[in-house]
């Protein structure tokens, strides 16, 4: 027998599928590789246990067997890395190689493994992911593909897909690259590998740091440092269950047009903010730039001002009963920003934020205040919206005749960056940046406060998930005694020890429309601003 058939016999016995008895090897395996893994003692300082071993005859034969498998093996892969440990950062590195990748994703469906998601990639060409969810117990599909210009987004219950700019397709998309977090904490275990696509592949083993004992990962990863598949597995009932399958293939070919936006039979844009177009047959494109302009343009506003490179503007003032003050604000970088600036992932946060204060006043004896209460905002491309509603205080029932805007704005990201290094302030307040008059006529605040919800509802699928809040949480008192231990220095600490509970910080555990039923939303702002106005 030819050296060369002793090696293809070897090569043939490590190509393992999965199975029950697998499995319990790799557990075994990986519960031993872990717990060795964490012994700190030195080896310096204990028996040369390969030493003790070699002392018995039967050891002896056995481990020159080993021996000659390895030797075999190591003139198979000589020159080749294949053997020593694997990070998250080689792995990344070696996939940023790739021209291409495809990946597909599996879940379990019905007591069967169903494809769940699939990425195309071409480097510097375009990305395509579609992936199936459940919404509100019902199938939902999602695509979102980019092709260095544009990026559009469609969702299987909306009746348009929105146009948005690139956020660029040289860089991996984190689909392709998050699952593969975890390899730091893996261990080798060579019980499990096995050839995918012709590839002889490792399989490195390990868990999630605080689940060790009911969760394992599985990667399987090639001699270029590439993952070809990883499973997720939950231990129910004494059974390790696949939960997630990831299978990747490297630079193959496929059709370009995979990077079309082809949602449909045909394709319309929607111009304008309510999309009352004509559907037609196919997938209208909403362009996220027109629907934001034709909404909150600033030659429509009633009031802008222009301070540190960016533009405040009040773009609607209704008077409501109880003197209650409805308002639509806006903030955004000015046109020579943008110039100096360019922001290219419509998410990030390069130019501006503010809030207001209360404008508080002494006149004539008598203390005046437009206590604000935030009713929703958006951010998007730089462009920050907030939907307000002013608690005027101290005034004479019937004799607010006007709303004067307080206003806090810091700079962030870039432009901050730039102001710091020019030595220019990054923030300021303006008290007041505005004093408007309101307008005669009083409108309810019940149908305004149902409208914010409908345009809320409408530009969902416009901005960022993260970047719409419908409604803000304030911190229970749990949080904030938490709060007032790691920071009892501050001015709110002070003031929550002195007995004030109304002095509360807010975060951005809020809903979206898809996920809170209006009627219980508008009921409970009214009720706030109720409570706001009793103080």
């Amino acid at each position: 027998m030819r050296p060369t058939d002793n090696i293809n016999r070897l090569i043939k016995k490590l190509q393992l599928k999965a199975s029950a008895d697998l499995d319990r090897r790799v557990h075994n395996d990986i519960s031993s590789a872990l717990a060795e893994s964490q012994k700190t003692e030195s080896a310096h300082s204990k028996p040369n246990i390969w030493r003790t071993i070699m002392k018995s005859k039967i050891t002896k034969l056995a481990a020159a067997a080993v021996i000659i498998i390895a030797v075999f093996l190591g003139m198979y892969f000589v020159g080749n890395p294949f053997g020593s440990n694997v990070t998250f950062a080689q792995v990344v590195e070696s996939m940023k190689k790739a021209r291409t990748i495809h990946a597909v994703g599996y879940a379990p469906q019905d007591g069967q493994m169903q494809k769940a998601n699939e990425i195309w990639y071409e480097r510097g060409v375009g990305i395509k992911l579609a992936e199936r969810y459940k919404e509100k117990e019902k199938e939902e599909e999602r695509v979102v593909i980019d092709n260095g210009q544009w990026r559009w987004e469609y969702h299987q219950s909306d009746h348009f897909a929105v146009r948005n700019k690139s956020l660029g397709v040289d860089d991996l998309p984190r689909e392709i690259t998050e699952p593969s977090r975890y390899l730091d904490k893996c261990v080798r275990n060579r019980t499990g590998d096995m050839v995918i696509d012709g590839v002889l592949c490792e399989l490195y083993v390990g868990s999630y740091p605080n689940r060790s004992d009911s969760t394992r990962l599985m990667y399987w990863i090639d001699q270029e440092r590439r993952p070809r598949r990883f499973e997720e597995k939950v231990l129910e009932n004494g059974i390790w269950k696949t939960i997630e399958l990831g299978q990747v293939e490297y630079d193959i070919a496929f059709d370009q047009s995979v990077f079309d936006p082809n949602f449909g039979q045909g394709v319309d844009t929607v111009n304008g903010p309510d999309f009352d177009s004509d559907l037609g047959a196919g997938v209208d494109i909403a362009d996220v730039a027109e629907v934001l302009a034709a909404h909150f343009s600033l030659e429509k506003a009633i009031f802008t001002k222009e301070e540190m490179g960016l533009i405040f503007a009040v773009h609607e003032l209704k008077r409501c009963q109880d003197d209650l003050i409805f308002a639509v604000t806006s903030l955004r970088p000015s046109e020579q920003t943008l110039k100096d600036i360019e922001s290219k992932d419509p998410r990030a946060r390069n130019y501006g934020y503010y809030h207001f204060g209360s404008c508080w006043e002494r006149n004539d004896g008598r203390d005046t205040s437009y206590s604000p209460i935030e009713l929703a905002w958006i951010s998007h491309g730089g462009l920050v919206v907030k939907w307000i509603v002013f608690v005027p205080n101290g005034f004479e029932a019937g004799q607010v005749t006007q709303c004067k805007f307080d206003l806090y704005y810091m700079t962030e990201g870039e432009l901050a960056k730039k102001r710091k290094e020019a030595g220019l302030p990054d923030r300021n307040r303006i008290k007041p940046i505005a004093t408007l008059p309101l307008p005669d006529e009083q409108v309810s605040l019940e149908n305004l406060i149902s409208r914010v919800y409908d345009v809320l509802e409408l530009l969902e699928p416009i901005v960022a998930e993260d970047q719409l809040t419908l409604k803000e949480i304030p911190f229970t008192d749990e949080e904030m005694e938490d709060f007032t231990k790691r920071v009892p220095s501050d001015g709110i600490t002070t003031e929550w020890k002195a007995g004030n509970k109304s002095v509360r910080l807010w975060h951005g555990q809020s809903k979206k429309p898809s996920q809170i039923n209006k009627d219980t939303w508008a009921e409970d702002r009214l009720t706030y601003i109720q409570e706001k106005q009793r103080q």
